[in-house]
């Protein structure tokens, strides 16, 4: 079960005094948290208010995803990237991203990859919080790239 701490504002309903930006904090919180329950009835609260709100729709499908329900998830986020679909490009276009030692928990631990954006790679800082090794290995890695080949058909790149 879900620990109750006072932190946290509760999940039950988002103070009228409080913004979108701090209602979404407080939702990311409590998701870090681990408190899924909380977290998601908060974003359903900021939907409830706006609707269109870009973090609450993906971040919505994130945990439906943590739940193991990989089809609510991939609705939630296509409504997501209804919303700002220049999201998208990081599904179909190779993205390689400097990533801080302290990184935000969406990019996960251990791994250069992303479950949720399957062309992303991922250079992050060690414990020395240096980037010179993290830009030595993204030289090397550029040294080997090789792009996709182009569809037939396509003069350009998309």
């Amino acid at each position: 079960m879900e620990e109750n701490s006072r932190a946290f504002v509760s999940a039950q309903q988002i103070p009228s005094t409080m913004t979108a930006a701090a209602a979404l904090a407080q939702a990311v919180a409590l998701h870090r948290a681990g408190r899924l329950t909380d977290a998601e009835t908060m974003y359903r609260q900021i939907l409830a208010a706006q609707p269109r709100h870009f973090d609450g729709l993906h971040l919505l499908g994130v945990i439906f995803m943590q739940r193991g329900d990989a089809a609510a998830a991939a609705l939630q986020i296509d409504a997501a990237l209804e919303v700002e679909p220049r999201h998208v490009l990081a599904l179909v276009k190779p993205v390689w991203l400097f990533n801080r030692y302290n990184t935000c928990w969406r990019w996960l631990l251990d791994r250069d990859d992303s479950p949720w954006y399957p062309t992303a790679r991922l250079f992050r800082q060690d414990e020395t919080r240096d980037w010179n090794p993290v830009i030595a290995r993204v030289a090397s890695a550029l040294r080997h790239y090789v792009p996709r080949p182009l569809p037939v058909g396509k003069a350009t790149r998309p």
